[in-house]
């Protein structure tokens, strides 16, 4: 299977680069694979175990049984005839490895939204399509909310808020860029949150988040443009900080389902209004 990213600093290594991306393989297992030519920066197939400069992509092939390594067991949340929620791991791709995982025991099942491969979390898959798209109209109309958890850095000035921001998605370089105003081509973020946790001695706060519009990569972008960036966060957020805690990935878990709805919104998923589901 062949997989791209685009890199967020410069690398004096490529095996380096490859390895922070997919943790689940040996740094001999992707030696071999730049080797055998199965790597290729910025469009050139590369056999050498070279530099690489921020903001190239990078695209690797997987063979399956390196892609199996990925797998671990499925850790199903909640299950009926219509859907499956799972607990996505991390380092866990939603449209491949996770969807694969969910299929080899549910075959028809689809993801209805998805979580960045460095995010761990709760995703709802259907089972069939009248419960996709339900699924899409309900969150959609703001009938599913979903709940983060999100370590950042430093103590927000409100304990709670909302906080609303424009971003622009450059698919290009995978990356999000972050107004207070509207402009043209910027689309309206709007989240909430709570501060859980304050810890002076580290200077970071625990916050519960509430998406209130999902956008690309919108509570990583948002905090870190307010000043809090999440911890760990190798795209928005602070490198020197996130080396000297020692943390590779965003501290950002989706913990939460809310169906808020009740019986009469919905024929097919009636039955789940007001479920909460929850992960710790």
């Amino acid at each position: 299977m062949k997989h791209s990213f685009t890199t967020n600093k410069n690398y004096s290594k490529l095996s380096e680069c490859i390895s922070e991306q997919f943790a689940f393989l040996s740094l001999s297992s992707i030696k071999s694979q730049i080797k055998q030519g199965e790597v290729r920066v910025g469009g050139k197939v590369i056999k050498q175990d070279c530099e690489v400069e921020k903001g190239q992509e990078v695209k690797i092939f997987l063979p399956e049984k390196l892609e199996e390594k990925q797998s671990a067991v499925l850790n199903i949340v909640y299950k009926d005839e219509n859907i499956v929620v799972v607990n996505k791991p991390i380092l866990c791709e939603t449209e491949t490895h996770l969807t694969k995982m969910v299929q080899a025991q549910f075959p028809n099942a689809a993801p209805c939204h998805r979580l960045d491969r460095n995010t761990a979390g709760l995703i709802i898959f259907a089972l069939h399509i009248k419960a996709k798209k339900e699924i899409f109209r309900l969150i959609k109309t703001q009938k599913i909310d979903k709940f983060y958890h999100a370590k950042v850095i430093g103590k927000l000035q409100k304990s709670e808020d909302i906080i609303t921001v424009y971003l622009k998605k450059d698919t290009v370089a995978s990356k999000v860029f972050v107004s207070p105003t509207p402009q043209d081509d910027y689309l309206t973020a709007t989240l909430y949150y709570k501060t859980l946790q304050y810890n002076p001695d580290t200077n970071d706060s625990l916050l519960e988040v509430k998406l209130i519009t999902g956008r690309t990569h919108q509570i990583r972008a948002t905090f870190a443009f307010l000043g809090y960036p999440i911890i760990g966060d190798g795209k928005y957020g602070l490198e020197k900080e996130n080396r000297l805690r020692k943390v590779k990935y965003q501290n950002l878990t989706a913990t939460k389902i809310h169906f808020n709805f009740s019986l009469s919104d919905s024929k097919i998923l009636g039955y789940l209004g007001g479920k909460i589901l929850i992960i710790k």
